[in-house]
């Protein structure tokens, strides 16, 4: 490699067999077989002197890459091909603007409630340090919070204001109360250097995988997702093109996922707003799985192996006929369905079609507009379910059948007769 010091002009051509880095206290980055090329942008000629930093552009490859956090998350991809820049934002020669364009043969994602391992990734990636503006608004609002909390050291306010948070929101939401409930809400909270850098970047792209498995005790089905296309940016994804296979079901959704920021960042709720078509959709199957999914804490697939933890999870699908009748709402997922579905399998019913909406918020469920064509008759249904807490799981009911008995209508509804 060589810098030319009056043109500013820097090439480098490298290549390294072996590397594992440990950046701060938890972060450890690891590679295998790995090439770099990387050369000025011929901006630089038009540079500034005060430019904090010189555009780039270049590109990196490697037979592995692996990337670990302190609390065993981590991302391992193989055969991975990556085209990059670095330049600057229009009009402030101090922030920096890092493109992405990334293929990969193979992904494995880790995390304490699940794998997921991806075939074929395709990834483009445009990330922006936040800019001055947005510190200069934290400071004003630490200045603010000061006022409001003396004497509360100032790199500890946003702490102080969001526990205070919490408990005026539990004080106003019953169905935040129950404690033994918070293990069925959805953990996707970052952790160590991980939600560091998520924080300090605003991102924007697109993502297409041609297959992704997904094993995890939160479903513990085998659960494969086909024809990925979504673009996505800190806090929101839409999904162009998803196809979900679980168990015997198989389903088709297109819309978005929302307030992934606060999501990411173990403060927020999760918003969905899809639409789901169903070609084969085994209630039954879907129901006994999460239910005994349940049995395996979210913590406990930390520290496993792949073999184990698919092991543990695959020994939950095999007892799913001895699940607990109770079924958790989330809290943190809001949701906005509009559901088409063929080939239904709920209870001892079979629904030839059936088109409905859900909405899903505050650990309740609700379905309305439902209209079905079954081997019991016609059926037009309304209905909640609700577990804000032990003491008020609720269930509420409105049909509209047509040659349907009674008896059917107890075995649709299991645990009907407890609930009244």
């Amino acid at each position: 490699s060589y810098q030319n010091a009056k043109s500013r002009m820097l090439d480098i051509q490298a290549g390294l067999d072996t590397l594992s880095v440990q950046y701060g206290a938890s972060l450890l980055l690891r590679g295998k077989k790995m090439q770099l090329s990387m050369q000025n942008d011929a901006s630089v000629m038009k540079a500034l002197d005060t430019i904090t930093f010189w555009p780039m552009k270049g590109r990196f490859t490697a037979r592995k890459l692996s990337l670990r956090d302190s609390d065993s998350t981590s991302i391992a991809l193989s055969s991975t091909s990556n085209a990059f820049s670095i330049t600057h934002l229009r009009g402030d020669f101090d922030v920096p603007v890092l493109s992405v364009s990334s293929n990969n043969r193979s992904v494995r994602l880790k995390s304490s409630s699940g794998r997921v391992f991806v075939r074929t990734l395709n990834v483009g990636l445009s990330a922006q340090m936040r800019t001055k503006e947005r510190a200069q608004r934290r400071e004003r609002r630490l200045d603010s919070l000061a006022l409001l909390y003396p004497g509360v050291p100032r790199d500890s306010l946003m702490k102080v204001a969001y526990r205070n948070r919490l408990k005026l929101s539990d004080r106003q939401s019953p169905w935040m109360k129950e404690k033994d409930f918070e293990k069925h809400d959805l953990d996707l909270s970052l952790g160590g250097e991980l939600r560091k850098y998520f924080t300090q970047w605003n991102l924007n792209g697109q993502i297409a995988a041609e297959r992704v498995k997904i094993v995890t005790a939160l479903l513990p089905l085998e659960n494969v997702v086909s024809g990925v296309e979504a673009n996505f940016n800190n806090d929101r994804i839409d999904l162009k093109s998803f196809k979900f296979n679980s168990g015997s079901s198989e389903l088709d959704f297109t819309g978005s996922i929302s307030g992934m920021r606060r999501a990411l960042l173990g403060r927020g709720r999760l918003k969905v707003d899809a639409k789901l078509v169903a070609d084969k959709l085994n209630c039954n199957e879907l129901l006994s799985a999460y239910a005994a999914g349940q049995k395996l804490e979210a913590s406990a697939g930390a520290d496993m192996s792949d073999e184990e933890y698919e092991a543990a999870v695959t020994a939950l699908e095999d007892t799913t006929e001895a699940a607990g009748p109770l079924i958790v709402i989330p809290s943190n997922v809001e949701a906005d369905l509009a559901i088409e579905g063929y080939d239904i399998e709920y209870a001892n019913m079979l629904i030839d079609w059936l088109t409905c909406n859900v909405k899903m918020k505050e650990r309740c469920v609700q379905v309305y507009n439902t209209m079905a064509a079954a081997n019991m008759g016609n059926l037009f249904f309304e209905g909640y379910y609700s577990t804000p807490d032990k003491e008020n799981v609720r269930a509420g009911f409105k049909f509209s059948l047509v040659d349907v008995t009674a008896a059917e209508v107890f075995e649709m509804v299991p645990q009907i007769k407890e609930l009244g």
